[in-house]
């Protein structure tokens, strides 16, 4: 499927642009806290560069699919046993403009058309778009139907907290037997947009209202890799690795054991 042009800006430093100007103030005040339906999406999108590229045929009832673009990055454990390899690499090349993208070239990551998820695996995958939520909404994601019923997981949709600026990585499961193959573009999630309550310092608020509401800080422009160093920390060199390999590759060095000792005892008992 062509994917057509942001119908809104022409370039990251624009959606920028409307987002630094309409990230604390609501163009819309008369649409009331709900979860948004497409037509608000679009409208919050034109004005605060919300999301950036932005397809509108993505547009769907109440949800927004997004896209796999980005970097990528899983662990495999080496042939003879001895550690761990980390695959990391590029579903397709950003524009020069996006953030993160003449890091990842210097970086020479090479780029890739497709992503295999291997058998029992978790891939750490980015979405195409930068997100940029005002500090009026909340997003909410999950795999996009399909995907779950090949056997794939994400868990629960996370929220995507006001204030957040950067690209979507999410882990992806393969709890099955089979291989599955992505491409660059290939729908991925479906993204859900709630608007908040109001609160001081947002429009208008009841006077008798005292709460003051606390801003997430949020660092910007993370990268998945950023992610995951952060989340292991100290406490693992050995990346992220699907246990059910390693505990299926156990159970068959266990059963080939008792095999062999099954045989050397029926061998002593003929003799």
């Amino acid at each position: 499927m062509g994917m057509s042009k942001d119908p809104f800006f022409s370039s990251y430093k624009e959606a920028n642009a409307a987002y630094e100007n309409w990230k604390d103030k609501d163009p819309f005040s008369q649409i009331s806290p709900a979860l948004l339906n497409s037509a608000d999406i679009e409208d919050y999108v034109r004005l605060t560069g919300m999301i950036y590229p932005f397809h509108k045929e993505d547009l769907c009832g109440a949800t927004y699919t997004v896209r796999l673009k980005g970097l990528c990055i899983y662990y495999e454990e080496k042939i003879n046993g001895d550690g761990v390899d980390e695959h990391v690499f590029c579903i397709g090349e950003d524009n020069e403009d996006m953030p993160n993208a003449n890091e990842n070239k210097a970086n020479n990551y090479r780029i890739e058309r497709e992503l295999r998820l291997k058998p029992n695996s978790i891939t750490f995958i980015t979405l195409e778009p930068v997100f940029q939520v005002p500090n009026y909404l909340v997003l909410r994601f999950n795999l996009k139907i399909p995907h779950i019923y090949k056997g794939l997981l994400l868990g629960t949709g996370p929220i995507i907290d006001p204030g957040f600026q950067g690209r979507l990585s999410i882990p992806l499961h393969n709890l099955t037997s089979n291989e599955y193959v992505f491409h660059q573009d290939d729908e991925i999630i479906s993204l859900e947009v709630t608007k908040m309550s109001r609160y001081s310092g947002l429009g208008s608020c009841e006077n008798q209202k005292n709460g003051a509401y606390t801003e997430t800080k949020i660092p910007q422009h993370r990268q998945v890799i950023q992610y995951l160093q952060n989340a292991l920390g100290k406490h693992s060199t050995s990346g992220v690795i699907s246990s059910v390999i390693g505990a299926t590759n156990e159970a068959k060095k266990q059963r080939k054991k008792q095999i062999v000792l099954h045989r050397k005892l029926k061998t002593l008992a003929i003799n």
